[in-house]
């Protein structure tokens, strides 16, 4: 119940709003890592979703997130813990990038004027 409301939050439109929000997801997620293990793919993907924002400091917010979760995670799979923690963070992270890069790629092709614009000679 905790988490819904959390995804919730980071849903508003106020930038401090989401921030925090995010913010204590990681931190109820380290706190309580078996419980949170299991929401963990759910969690991860809620993240990155908040990467689309278009205010930088919700982007360094997910990025503190990530990083605390994975610190969590990835230690317990270091120690011995045989579960694919790296896959669980790879592949949403890795599609993220995709679309972002598709996105920019997309961007550039729309509007033509742009490369005149940042090329004087063309």
């Amino acid at each position: 119940m905790l988490l819904n409301y959390l995804y919730d939050a980071s849903a508003d439109p106020k930038s401090t709003v989401k921030k925090e929000s995010l913010r204590l997801l990681a931190l109820v997620s380290v706190s309580h890592p078996d419980f949170t293990y299991t929401h963990l793919t759910k969690i991860i993907a809620h993240i990155v979703k908040r990467l689309n924002d278009v205010d930088s400091s919700v982007w360094d917010a997910c990025r503190d997130a990530i990083g605390e979760l994975s610190a969590q995670y990835l230690k317990a799979e270091s120690v011995g813990d045989n579960t694919s923690g790296v896959g669980l963070f790879k592949k949403p992270l890795f599609e993220a990038m995709a679309e972002q890069n598709k996105r920019m790629q997309s961007g550039d092709k729309s509007d033509p004027r742009a490369y005149k614009r940042g090329n004087p000679g063309g």
